[in-house]
């Protein structure tokens, strides 16, 4: 198999989550079933989207949030 080919499992619905240090295997990859149209299982997707409003208390303002909320 050429270097750049990949084995993509479950129709390609695997958590692509990456722990410890990637190799160029999917051996540090979570690997499990995904919800539709993420690349994260559901509860790595939790980890990487915040609800704007939660983000903000964590980071600070959010370019765009102000705008969308005070929009007619």
């Amino acid at each position: 198999m050429p270097p750049t080919a990949r084995v993509i499992g479950a129709a390609g619905r695997q958590c692509q989550w990456i722990e410890g240090d990637p190799g160029g295997d999917d051996s540090c990859k979570c690997l499990r079933v995904t919800i539709r149209g993420s690349n994260w299982c559901p509860a790595h997707r939790a980890r990487v989207y915040l609800p704007p409003e939660i983000a903000e208390l964590r980071f600070g303002p959010l370019p765009g949030l102000l705008a969308r909320r005070t929009a007619p």
